[in-house]
C-alpha cells in the first residue's frame, strides 16, 4: 500500500477511526434493537437511521479516495466525519430511549389515583423516583457536553441499562399490581 510521508501516523490514525466506528456503531445498534423491542414507537424514529446513512456516505468517500492504495489526510477526514455521524446516531438513540422510558413510567403512574397505593405496591418508589431524576440530570449533562468519545458512550450506556432495569421491573412487576 502506498502511504503519504507520515504513513505510519496515518495508518495508526486510520486504525483508530475504524475501531471507534465499529465500537460506536455496534453500541448504537444494540440500543436501537433493545429500544425497538421495548418501545414500539422507536421503530418510527428516523434520526439515527439518517445519521447512519450519512456515515455510510463518508465511508464510501473514504473507500473511493483510498481505492488507488494511497492514504491521505483527506481520506481520513472522511472517516472522522463518519465517526461523528455515528456518535450522533448513538446519542439520538440514547436520548430518545431515556426520554421514552421516563415518560412511559410517568404516564403509567399518572393513571394511579393515589400515591399511597403506589408506595404500598412499590415500596422502593421514592428511591427509584430519586434515581430517575438523577439519571435525567446525568443525561442532561451528557447531552449538553456531547463530547463525542467512548467515555460519553460508556456513561450513557450505564445510565440506560439502569433505566431499562427500572422500566422492566415497573412494567412486569409493579404496574400489574396497581
Amino acid at each position: 500500500m502506498i502511504v503519504q510521508e507520515k504513513g505510519k501516523d496515518l495508518k495508526e490514525e486510520e486504525l483508530c477511526y475504524k475501531k471507534d466506528l465499529m465500537y460506536v456503531y455496534n453500541e448504537s445498534k444494540k440500543k436501537f434493537i433493545k429500544g425497538e423491542e421495548m418501545l414500539p414507537q422507536m421503530r418510527f424514529f428516523a434520526a439515527p437511521i439518517i445519521e447512519h446513512r450519512d456515515a455510510l456516505d463518508h465511508i464510501m468517500r473514504y473507500f473511493r479516495m483510498t481505492s488507488n492504495g494511497e492514504l491521505t489526510e483527506e481520506a481520513l477526514s472522511q472517516l472522522s466525519s463518519a465517526l461523528n455521524h455515528e456518535y450522533r446516531a448513538f446519542f439520538d438513540i440514547a436520548d430518545y430511549i431515556g426520554i421514552e422510558v421516563r415518560d412511559s413510567i410517568s404516564e403509567s403512574l399518572k393513571r394511579v389515583s393515589r400515591k399511597k397505593r403506589i408506595n404500598k405496591v412499590w415500596s422502593d418508589y421514592p428511591k427509584i423516583r430519586k434515581e430517575i431524576i438523577q439519571y435525567s440530570n446525568e443525561i442532561a449533562k451528557i447531552r449538553q457536553n456531547r463530547c463525542g468519545d467512548k467515555d460519553c458512550v460508556e456513561k450513557y450506556k450505564k445510565i440506560l441499562e439502569n433505566m431499562f432495569q427500572t422500566y422492566e421491573q415497573y412494567f412486569t412487576e409493579i404496574e400489574p399490581k396497581l
